[in-house]
Order: C-alpha cells, then structure tokens, then sequence
C-alpha cells in the first residue's frame, strides 16, 4: 500500500515537472518568437528606409533625365524644322544663273546641303568664267557619277551658260543639247540654243529651238508675262537692218518665262531670212504677251520698211516711241520713214 502512495507521488512530481517544462517552453517559444517579430520589423524598417531614400534619388535622376530627354526632343524637332526650311531653300535655289541668289539661299546650301550642292553654289558666284567651266566639269562628273539627274542637268546648264558668256557658243549649244537629252521639256535650254543658234547667224536652225520653247510654254496664262519687268537698254544691242539705214534692235536676253522674248528672237531669224511676213507676226506675237514692248513696235517698223510699207512702218516707230519717249533708234527711223515717204 505504501508503495502504491510513493509510486503516485512520484507520477504526481513527474506531471508537476512536465507541466513546468511545458510552460517554460512556452515561454521560451514565444520570446524566441518575440525576438523574430522584432528582428523582422527591424529589417522591414530598414529596408522600406533605405528603399525610400533609393527611390528619392531614381525620382530626382528620371527627373534630370526627363527634363534632358525634352531639352533633345525639342532641339530635334527644332532641327528637323530648320532642315526642311533648309531644304525646302535649296530646292528653290534658282538654277537660271541670270536670276539672283537671295542671302537665304546661300546659308540654306551652306548649313544644309551636301557637298555638290556646296560646290554648285561656288560655281554658280564664280564671275570668272574660264574658272566656273572648270567647276561645272567637275560637278557633271561627280553628279553623273551619283546618279543625280537634277545635278547633271544644273551642270550642264550652267556650263552653255557659261561658254555663252564667253561667246564661244558652239559649246554652248554642246551642253544645251545635253539638258535637252536629259529633260527634253526644259524650255529654258531650248531657248538658250536658239539665242546661241541666232548668234552663230544659223537661223533657221534658231527658229527650231524657239518652236520648242513656245510648245512647252503655250499653256501658261498671258498675264503671267505682262507682269515682268520692263527690259533696260543693257538687255539689248543695236543693229542695222540689212542693208539700208533703218535700225533694228538685237537679240534679247531670256529670264524666266519671258516667252514675249522668244517671240522677238524668232521674228529678227524670219527677218535675217528675208522671211518678212512670218517676222511681222512673231514681233506681234511677242506684242500681244507684253503689250508696252517697243523693242518689238521698232523691229516691226523696220520690216515694214523693207516691205515698202510706209504707213504701217510709220505707225509701228510711234508706237514704239509713245512706250519710250526717248528711243533714239525709233526716233530715227521715223524721222528717216519721213523723208523717204516725202520724197516719193
């Protein structure tokens, strides 16, 4: 019995012991458990702050990089706005050397355009014309080297232009056929040939390339023409008519759409070729398009006399003189019309 008492006292101190163990483990457990939390809260706090202050400096730098990605678009589009100007300058840069080049052009070529539009502007300010031939050699070799046609053209034009200046107009017309092979509408190369023609004193063959050009230029309106600028006595030369003492006036020089001129040339090869009625209606032609050119009344005049027809000679000076007050040449040949219809 007494050892049944001490063997429960026993089992008794064992439950005790383990019930104590229990809840020191217990107590162990939730401070070990305690520690974590803090050791976690301690790393979250750490690392939400050292994420915060990264995120400070991610925000500041994007912020620089934003600010500098719109300073580039805006100096992008900027240039690509100044380079189509540029280009758009260029591409209207005129090619007919008798029109001037505008203070804009020449900084659109020079800031925007390659290397053979660079040189074609140096070509195009040379005065000496010896030196400009040999620039536009060079820029037909490296255009027709490129394959660029609207250089090649450019070139080539500039080049009759340039052998004109020097009279040596066999060569002109050389590089004038060229333009034409390349862009058989081009009404300014035809035009230039037939001037050259006209000087060389084959007529007829002038007369062709006049027909060219009013063929490629009969759809323009008649106004555009009358709104030209009057020609000055630079743009002329006198001459004598044939062989008596009335006085005509010389070829004409050619700008842009000055297709009145190309009528007058025409009409001074019908008269180099004795073919006087055809030269009365060209000058007329040339009359109709730019109805205050005397230049035109005055070689009408001189034809008139030719043909003997003194009336109509007579009117045509007058006329020529009510444009020009002090046409001497006119005045001249009226007054010597005159006479000559005085005395017979």
């Amino acid at each position: 019995m007494k050892n049944q008492e001490t063997l429960k006292d026993i089992q008794q101190q064992i439950q005790s012991q383990h019930a104590q163990n229990t809840e020191k483990y217990q107590d162990l457990r939730q401070d070990i458990l305690d520690d974590r939390k803090h050791s976690i809260n301690g790393w979250a706090s750490t690392f939400l702050f050292v994420f915060s202050v990264v995120s400070v400096f991610m925000y500041i730098e994007n912020k620089e990089l934003q600010q500098k990605a719109e300073i580039s678009l805006g100096n992008i589009k900027k240039y690509e706005k100044d380079a189509k100007h540029g280009l758009e300058t260029i591409q209207a840069l005129p090619r007919n050397p008798k029109q001037k080049l505008t203070k804009e052009a020449k900084q659109g070529v020079e800031k925007y355009g390659t290397k053979l539009q660079k040189l074609m502007l140096v070509a195009r300010q040379q005065k000496d014309y010896k030196k400009a031939i040999a620039l536009w050699q060079d820029i037909i070799t490296i255009a027709d080297y490129e394959d660029d046609k609207k250089s090649l053209v450019g070139g080539y034009f500039n080049l009759g232009y340039s052998y004109n200046e020097l009279k040596e107009y066999q060569k002109a017309i050389d590089a004038y056929k060229k333009v034409i092979k390349i862009e058989p509408g081009d009404y300014e190369a035809h035009n230039n040939m037939g001037d050259a023609y006209l000087k060389l004193k084959e007529y007829q063959e002038a007369i062709g390339a006049y027909k060219e050009v009013i063929k490629f230029t009969s759809g323009t309106p008649v106004f555009i023409y009358r709104k030209l600028v009057d020609i000055k006595p630079d743009d002329r030369e006198v001459i004598f008519a044939d062989s008596n003492q009335f006085i005509g006036i010389g070829i004409a020089d050619y700008a842009a759409d000055d297709t009145f001129k190309t009528y007058y040339n025409m009409g001074i090869a019908y008269r180099k070729l004795k073919k006087y009625q055809k030269a009365i209606d060209a000058y007329q032609k040339a009359i109709d398009i730019k109805s205050d050119y005397y230049m035109a009344y005055n070689n009408m005049g001189v034809v008139y006399n030719i043909l003997e027809k003194d009336q109509k000679a007579i009117d045509a000076f007058e006329k020529a003189i009510k444009i020009k007050p002090d046409f001497y040449e006119a005045k001249r040949n009226l007054n010597s019309t005159l006479k000559q219809s005085k005395e017979q």
